[in-house]
């Protein structure tokens, strides 16, 4: 059987891929025979057929894509668009082995390991891609990221500096150096950062996470609470959200407690005991419909600092409160999980709810 393309390449340089395709059962006990047939597996995932042999820690590897005059770095660029990391990362090792300083294939390959987490392999890639294409921006960039991953911010930031002074138009430049200023506790630096990624493009989410977070970090909470809500306006349910939410959560728990210096909150105890009363006649079903309906409202944003604007729930009659739902929502979380958390701090208000609770079915 004929194949396009041929390669030839130590076991060892994707070894650790063809274990992990195998699956825990192989551990590092796997045979060069076991490891050869997940790669082969690997390569015809990604379409055509493959062979794949192992002989004294040699790969003699044969491919061809389909179609047939597909190019294997398009081939391997279009499995990691898709997630499919084994596949791309397998593609551009035998692209390596052939053209070892090929720039395109260093930037891609590099990217795609610090996506998995290999970040040394990543940062050594990337500094080859970066010395291969000594102009590419986006090299430096993803070098920067790599690096910041493994918490090297102070690696990353002259590149990024370097990458924002040689293309000023580069939203990613910009965002992840906003983002290692902030870790380096230069959050006024960083805040400018933002300001020019949300300038270069409006609608990018998680460039209003992180001037969110600069405002958050300079003490500016209510530019900080209007950035993350921005951020859940333009993309509810992308890498941004999350971090947007648990902003909007700091935020509002900070007031919160503000309101409250020393001692605690007896509306929150209040609130809290009346959800202890209305979950007493419910069965475990009805207290779960309940408690997820808040929680995914929250996922929205409920605003617990403001006593005028109220909610609508379909599981329970009546209209109510931000911090009414954060209270119920507790209380039904501790009856259902005791070691869940809602992710408000709520804890000692609780424990005062429960004591008059007890102390009045008691009575």
């Amino acid at each position: 059987m004929g194949f396009r393309h041929e390669y030839q390449l130590a076991l060892e340089t994707v070894e650790a891929l063809g274990r992990a395709e195998g699956g825990t059962s192989q551990g590092s006990n796997a045979s060069e025979t076991q490891i050869a047939r997940n790669l082969g597996t690997i390569l015809a995932r990604a379409g055509g057929k493959a062979s794949v042999v192992a002989r004294s820690g040699i790969l003699k590897i044969g491919w061809t894509p389909s179609p047939e005059d597909a190019e294997p770095l398009d081939v391997a660029i279009g499995a990691l668009e898709q997630g499919r990391y084994p596949e791309g990362i397998l593609i551009l090792r035998l692209l390596q082995s052939e053209s070892p300083h090929d720039p395109a294939m260093l930037y891609n390959l590099g990217m795609a390991l610090s996506d998995v987490g290999e970040l040394p392999a990543a940062i050594e890639t990337l500094e080859a891609a970066v010395a291969a294409a000594p102009r590419s921006t986006n090299a430096e960039v993803a070098l920067a990221v790599a690096l910041s991953r493994a918490g090297e911010s102070a690696r990353a930031i002259p590149l990024l500096e370097h990458a924002v002074g040689s293309e000023p138009d580069n939203l990613g430049a910009h965002r992840n150096l906003g983002a290692c200023l902030l870790e380096s506790r230069r959050p006024q630096e960083a805040l400018e950062q933002f300001q020019s990624a949300t300038a270069l493009a409006p609608g990018d989410a998680l460039s209003h996470v992180g001037l969110a977070q600069a405002h958050e970090a300079l003490g500016q909470s209510e530019l900080a609470d209007a950035e993350f809500r921005r951020a859940l306006e333009l993309d509810e349910y992308g890498p941004g959200a999350e971090p947007a939410r648990e902003g909007l959560s700091r935020l509002a728990a900070s007031e919160f407690r503000e309101r409250a210096p020393g001692g605690l909150r007896m509306d929150a105890v209040m609130y809290l005991l009346d959800a202890l009363t209305t979950f007493r006649g419910m069965d475990k079903k009805e207290v779960e419909r309940v408690t997820l309906e808040i929680a995914m409202l929250g996922r929205r944003g409920i605003d617990v600092n403001d006593s005028q604007r109220q909610y609508d729930l379909k599981s329970l009659p009546g209209t109510r409160s931000g911090l009414q739902l954060v209270c119920i929502m507790h209380a039904g979380m501790k009856s259902i999980t005791p070691e869940l958390d809602a992710g408000f701090d709520l804890a000692a208000e609780y424990q005062a709810a429960v004591s008059l609770f007890e102390a009045r079915e008691g009575a």
